[in-house]
């Protein structure tokens, strides 16, 4: 080994140090992948916050393959996950899971509702994730009988790569869904 010179300590001195891994933490010792593995089974959101946990967790959560988009409305997390999308080129997996909670009171009655840009907005997420050649996509939006709260799939679904679809609580405006533009979809 060469003899440390004034210049290599002087450049070792000033070297970013390491980062520093608490022995308990055995999550951060794992693989990238495996990491980005064990982010897939989190809500987006939750999944992104890990980004904060450490400089070697910084970008994990870009390199998930599945995507879970949940919360108590869609007007809480609409800015997030648009943004959030823009992140994804390639992935495997989305669920797309609403319980409808904005409300109206029409007299004794509380109905749940989707209003127009909550559909439109999750019409696009929809859109967007198919692009990103997802193989499985689930849209739960849970209407409860109720058909203002159903979601109303103005755009078709049309991808490639698509071999499984689950959806619950959606209507077809056009009344129609053409699965011929889906020629891998084996699971509906």
């Amino acid at each position: 080994m060469a003899p440390l010179t004034r210049r290599r300590k002087n450049a070792l001195a000033a070297a970013p140090p390491a980062p520093v891994i608490d022995p308990a933490d055995r999550i951060s010792k794992l693989p990238e992948e495996i990491q980005a593995q064990i982010l897939s089974f989190l809500p987006a959101q939750e999944a992104v916050r890990t980004c904060v946990l450490a400089r070697t967790w910084r970008h994990v959560w870009k390199f998930t393959r599945r995507l879970l988009i949940t919360g108590d409305s869609v007007q809480e997390v609409r800015e997030f996950v648009d943004r959030l999308l823009i992140n994804f080129a390639s992935l495997d997996a989305s669920k797309i899971r609403f319980d409808p909670c904005e409300e109206f009171d029409n007299g004794d009655d509380i109905y749940p509702y989707l209003d127009d840009e909550d559909t439109s907005s999750l019409n696009r997420w929809i859109s967007r994730v198919l692009e990103c050649q997802i193989q499985m996509l689930w849209v739960d939006i849970g209407a409860q009988g109720y058909f203002d709260a159903y979601l109303q799939m103005s755009n078709r679904l049309v991808s490639r790569h698509l071999t499984r679809l689950e959806l619950t609580g959606v209507l077809f405006i056009c009344r129609c869904l053409n699965l011929d533009v889906c020629p891998a979809l084996e699971h509906l």
